[in-house]
């Protein structure tokens, strides 16, 4: 089972994955990069709509969050 606070480490993957920095994500999806940090760290969970915006952003889907998700868990 997966853990709501990995959200943020398998977005981190995903946004390392696509080689983009942190300030460029948050911009393509409308947040602030405080906002897209404190997200990665699992400070903060998104959204469901912040959550779409972000996988937007990475060229993603909830399909590609899924495996990033499994591969966080194995890594913990």
């Amino acid at each position: 089972m997966v853990d709501a606070t990995q959200i943020g480490p398998a977005i981190r993957l995903l946004r390392k994955y696509r080689l983009l920095k942190q300030n460029e994500m948050a911009r393509r999806a409308g947040i602030t990069r405080a906002m897209a940090s404190a997200y990665e760290r699992g400070k903060r969970l998104p959204s469901l709509r912040t959550l779409v915006a972000v996988l937007n952003a990475l060229g993603a889907d909830f399909g590609t969050l899924h495996q990033a998700l499994k591969k966080v868990d194995r890594r913990s």
